[in-house]
């Protein structure tokens, strides 16, 4: 990207300009990849998951705060793959590898996750739901080799634009709208233990997403509270658009009661330690 204002000023698109693919048909491909050279390097490889990764994993692990969801992402990935993209993880130290991760797409994260969870515990995940309709509590197996996954061609695809309803300034920039994108997994690595903190969640997948501001004449990292303008119909905007326009796996999934027969959604549950459980 030689002009990065000029190409994004002619972002107008609303969406990213994706493709749909199951997870069977991806494979050991990241959806986004990482950025060498101009090309988006996409290779993954890893492990197998033996008694001697689960004793690294352990002592990785207590290293790390158990109740942050993301450094337990990252210690998985860090311990078990072998190769991301340029990565090389059999040639970098535990801290280099964790560096490497947290620099990662958030889709590619997820993606990572889920395809070492098919490639160690395979493809069956036992699930419980709860009926959204009637309450009624059923158990299956949800086949993750069908989860949808949003991928794009180039980097560029990636990008698309969300104008705001009321303007903020910004640094003496009037800021009328961002081009937005995918967030790496520090913003994610960066809550800490304020996952129950909505506005601390917003804020960080909003400024993690952010890669233009719309009324400013170059880009420069948004910093704490700099986003603390943006009213409640932005917010919401913003974030309903985030989750609409979200690149790599799809968690949701649908499900027809046994019970009432009607149609609900729920997602899988990937935030526990069980997700690589027989019993998940």
């Amino acid at each position: 990207m030689e002009n990065k204002k000029e190409f994004f000023s002619s972002v107008v698109r609303i969406a990213p300009n994706s493709k749909i693919v199951q997870m069977k048909n991806l494979g050991d491909i990241l959806p986004i990849g990482i950025l060498t050279g101009g090309n988006l390097d996409r290779d993954l490889s890893g492990k197998d998951w033996r008694l001697k990764e689960e004793k690294e994993l352990g002592s990785a692990l207590e290293k790390v705060e158990a109740s942050r969801m993301g450094q337990y992402v990252s210690t998985v990935i860090s311990v078990l793959c072998t190769q991301i993209g340029k990565h090389d993880f059999l040639k970098m130290k535990d801290p280099e590898r964790r560096v490497a991760v947290n620099t990662m797409w958030i889709p590619d994260v997820l993606y990572t996750y889920l395809w070492l969870r098919i490639r160690t515990m395979g493809n069956i995940l036992q699930m419980e739901t709860q009926c959204t309709f009637c309450g009624n509590k059923s158990s299956f197996g949800a086949d993750l080799n069908t989860v949808d996954i949003s991928s794009v061609d180039t980097m560029e695809d990636s990008y698309w634009r969300c104008d705001l309803d009321s303007p903020i300034l910004i640094r003496g920039n009037t800021v009328t709208g961002f081009i937005m994108g995918p967030a790496r997994w520090s913003a994610i690595d960066s809550l800490g233990n304020r996952v129950r903190n909505m506005g601390a969640m917003k804020e960080a997948l909003i400024k993690g997403s952010i890669h233009w501001m719309v009324g400013s004449d170059d880009f420069f990292p948004i910093g704490p509270n700099e986003l603390d303008e943006l009213k409640k119909r932005d917010i919401e905007t913003i974030t309903g658009k985030l989750d609409q326009n979200a690149l790599g796996p799809d968690m949701s999934i649908e499900e027809e009661c046994a019970a009432c027969g009607k149609v609900f959604r729920t997602s899988l549950d990937w935030r526990n330690q069980s997700f690589f459980g027989i019993s998940s």
